[in-house]
């Protein structure tokens, strides 16, 4: 299940034959295009060699060329949830545990960062709608009970996704953004969501 936290494929050295055999192909994909190849390497795998030696550098290569700089657009958001709902239904029948460290690694860290980023943008509405029918989507393949460790906040601003309504969510998570940093959070998304729901004339 540690495997999942990190589905990139830079820090990784594969023997080429294993490749051809477990038939793993990088997707033509705007973003997150090593998410699903890797997962099916890791299921693929007999075995896994951990080098602890520092034998990479990631470099950021400056400007708005690289995928990593795209992220945060409509499309790489997109890109991102599609790679996530084709590993949930790979791992439709892995263990429990396995299953879970996806649902924590989409809901409480880099799909939660791709989508507070998306939201902080302050997206048009025909984006907006587009991101909530993807996460509809995405939520419908990742279990319920798999996201039972969600932390409070990020739950809510998912919630509100999910549901539909996306300025709230638009709010939300600008709230939560410029809140990051108060120890004890409760209260943070407490004030977050009463500030959000009275911003748009709900109460």
């Amino acid at each position: 299940p540690r495997l999942l936290a990190n589905r990139a494929c830079w820090n990784r050295v594969f023997r080429t034959d294993f490749l051809r055999a477990s038939g793993v192909r990088f997707p033509n994909a705007p973003r997150s295009n090593d998410i699903v190849p890797m997962v099916r390497a890791f299921l693929a795998a007999d075995r896994v060699a951990v080098v602890p030696e520092v034998v990479y550098l990631y470099r950021e290569r400056p400007g708005a060329s690289s995928m990593t700089a795209r992220a945060s657009g409509i499309d790489g958001v997109l890109s991102y949830f599609d790679q996530e709902i084709e590993v949930a239904s790979l791992l439709a029948d892995a263990a429990p545990e396995v299953r879970r460290a996806h649902a924590e690694v989409v809901l409480d860290a880099d799909g939660y960062v791709h989508l507070e980023r998306f939201l902080r943008g302050q997206p048009d509405a025909h984006d907006l709608h587009r991101v909530i029918r993807a996460v509809h989507d995405l939520l419908a393949v990742v279990p319920t009970e798999d996201r039972q460790a969600l932390r409070a906040e990020r739950r809510a601003l998912w919630f509100a996704v999910a549901n539909g309504a996306g300025e709230i969510a638009v709010r939300l998570a600008s709230a939560l953004h410029d809140a990051r940093d108060d120890r004890d959070v409760a209260p943070v998304l407490l004030r977050a969501w009463a500030d959000v729901i009275n911003s748009v004339g709900v109460l």
